[in-house]
């Protein structure tokens, strides 16, 4: 039977699966240094799943509903430390699925009044 942890608090969850601290310099920072994903002492890739990315569909065959989420993606606009959290991402998800590593997913509600639109 698998267990189903949940944690509210995204910098404790942070804190307790990858030893990252989101609020190392200020609470409101971690709004922003959030890691998209990061790896555990385990080896497994833990990546942040945004509740606004993630679709379910109802699949007939099996008579359930299946969630899906887009990973990685790139804005132009971005600058600075999103860049660079980007390549670190990039990288992690290319490391995991080259040696055949675990993925897990972390589903966060985004803040809407950091979320970026045009």
């Amino acid at each position: 039977m698998a267990v189903k942890r949940i944690e509210k608090d995204v910098r404790q969850f942070w804190l307790t699966t990858c030893g990252i601290d989101t609020h190392r310099r200020t609470p409101k920072h971690a709004r922003h240094d959030t890691p998209w994903n990061a790896f555990s002492e385990g080896n497994v890739l833990v990546r942040t799943l945004w509740q606004d990315m993630i679709v379910e569909v109802f699949d007939a065959l099996e008579q359930r509903d299946r969630r899906f989420v887009r990973l990685g993606g790139k804005m132009k606009r971005w600058k600075g430390p999103p860049v660079r959290h980007g390549r670190e991402a990039d990288l992690n998800l290319r490391r995991a699925a080259a040696e055949n590593l675990r993925v897990v997913g972390f589903e966060a509600d985004p803040d809407k009044g950091f979320i970026y639109t045009e």
